[in-house]
């Protein structure tokens, strides 16, 4: 004879633990709860952050070009500005040209330089700095200026010894353009 054994069904009890358990362990899945005690928070205030600046000014926008009027071969002649970077960051400052249109010949035949110096040492014929003819094109590097800070700077306009005849009574408007970079 053959005999089946039917299991025993589980008391209501012993179901009664197993739903409760899985209940407790579903309700702390989602939360990230744990089953500590104690528990603390505290939060960190940064304070606030402020950008620097940066702004460039310049004393003299227009210089006096009366200066460089009727300059003879191998003459040149001398003026100071003032250029201020009035921010709170450093700055690599440079400098480029550019000549009005049209281009007059006498504007190969003259150089500028560009010296950072006391207006008392600015003087025709000072050495260093850039110097540059005013047909040339892109920006030289002239001077690093620290935060608000303001540096005199010499413009010495030079007819070239060599400028031939033909560039008698001519004229060359140019301008001088600064670039500050912050460091």
């Amino acid at each position: 004879m053959l005999s089946i054994r039917v299991p025993k069904r589980p008391k209501a009890r012993t179901l009664l633990l197993a739903a409760a358990a899985t209940a407790v362990g579903l309700a702390l899945v989602p939360t990230g709860g744990t089953y500590a005690l104690w528990s603390d928070a505290e939060t960190v205030t940064p304070g606030a952050i402020t950008s620097g600046s940066m702004t460039l000014t310049i004393d003299k926008p227009a210089l006096n070009t009366g200066a460089w009027s009727n300059l003879l071969p191998g003459e040149s002649a001398t003026e100071t500005f003032v250029v201020t970077n009035a921010g709170t960051v450093a700055a690599s400052l440079s400098a480029s040209l550019t000549v009005a249109a049209p281009v007059p010949e006498i504007a190969s035949h003259m150089t500028l330089r560009l010296t950072h110096l006391s207006e008392e040492l600015c003087k025709p014929g000072r050495t260093g700095g850039m110097e540059t003819v005013l047909t040339s094109t892109g920006a030289v590097a002239i001077a690093e200026m620290p935060a608000n800070t303001p540096m005199t700077f010499c413009a010495e306009v030079r007819l070239n010894a060599d400028a031939p005849i033909t560039v008698q009574g001519q004229t060359a408007s140019f301008a001088i353009n600064l670039t500050a970079t912050q460091r």
